[in-house]
């Protein structure tokens, strides 16, 4: 369960690393920030420090609300796979990421499990 600061806290930050992607990408963002607090056992606040997500903080819109209530509410996923990172390589290069085991790329990101 997510409380209210918790839930504009994760679609401030699923706005900022994925507002410009598809429907799906801020689902398959929202599932890492999800999947990262039930492996880690941690709040959304300290998945999202510990995990170098953004400091930006981004005024929500209506679809990344929707992508995030999918995900935390209503159980969905982008993908049945366990991932946990995700980066966009037009952005930049990251062989960290490319040393976990690759799972998909959903617009400008590609996502990943531990590996």
């Amino acid at each position: 369960r997510l409380t209210a600061d918790e839930r504009e806290l994760i679609c401030e930050v699923v706005m900022a690393e994925s507002g410009i992607e598809p429907f799906d990408g801020k689902m398959a963002v929202s599932q890492c920030i999800l999947n990262a607090c039930e492996k880690a056992g941690k709040r959304p606040a300290e998945v999202i420090a510990e995990y170098g997500y953004t400091d930006r903080r981004v005024e929500p819109n209506a679809e990344t609300r929707e992508a995030v209530a999918a995900v935390f509410d209503a159980g969905e996923t982008a993908t049945d796979r366990e991932i946990l990172y995700f980066y966009a390589p037009a952005l930049c290069q990251s062989l960290w990421h490319e040393s976990q085991t690759y799972v998909c790329t959903i617009g400008g990101h590609r996502f990943f499990e531990e590996g």
